[in-house]
């Protein structure tokens, strides 16, 4: 569940996004524990790129991935473990600053920053929930959306205050969700297609809960 919104970062990058924006609207608006960048960094980016193709292959057409995180893959930037990646790291393994070098090496110019807070959550959350939708009700991958939600808090440090994944989805409604994530189906791409388990939910106006 945690692989679109990281692979939805690199296309916030790709299309313009400045890494430190990103990141600060996912910490101090909706409250992860560290943004999209800061966390491939942690993980290593090399890491991130190589699960990205394995899922991609595994899930065909529901996963599509940037032209920016293959790009990263031709560079030398791991993250923290070779003190290079979107940020700046020393030698003990502390962050510093963006590495401005970085958009230049992706081909990218500056940032505009075009893309409103509100879609950067919502591109990154509603296909999190889109993808849960699957693996509990139509896969069977998890039995219960008690279940995502531990996952979600324990495993990735979504932010407990929002009792987890579903928990805050039902708070959207998944009507609204579907009817955002078909606008951004048609803007973005075909990642975002509703899902039929969250279909029939916003048909029905059922919760997870």
């Amino acid at each position: 569940l945690l692989i679109p919104y990281l692979i939805e970062a690199a296309f916030f990058l790709q299309e313009g996004m400045d890494i430190q924006k990103v990141d600060d609207v996912f910490v101090k608006q909706f409250g992860m524990p560290m943004g999209p960048f800061h966390l491939m960094d942690e993980v290593g980016i090399d890491v991130c790129v190589k699960v990205s193709k394995i899922f991609k292959k595994s899930l065909g057409e529901r996963l599509q991935l940037p032209d920016a995180l293959m790009k990263l893959e031709e560079t030398d930037r791991m993250g923290k473990k070779n003190y290079k990646g979107f940020y700046q790291w020393d030698s003990k393994g502390k962050k510093g600053e963006v590495d401005p070098g970085i958009y230049k090496d992706l081909g990218l110019g500056t940032p505009t920053n075009q893309i409103s807070d509100e879609d950067l959550i919502g591109r990154a959350m509603y296909n999190m929930v889109n993808e849960a939708a699957l693996v509990l009700l139509e896969e069977h991958i998890v039995d219960t959306a008690e279940e995502v939600d531990l996952g979600m808090i324990m495993g990735t440090g979504f932010p407990p205050f929002r009792g987890g994944l579903l928990r805050w989805a039902d708070t959207v409604g998944s009507e609204k969700m579907v009817d955002t994530l078909e606008l951004y189906a048609k803007k973005y791409g075909h990642r975002f297609k509703p899902s039929n388990p969250l279909r029939s939910m916003a048909k029905t106006q059922r919760t997870f809960y």
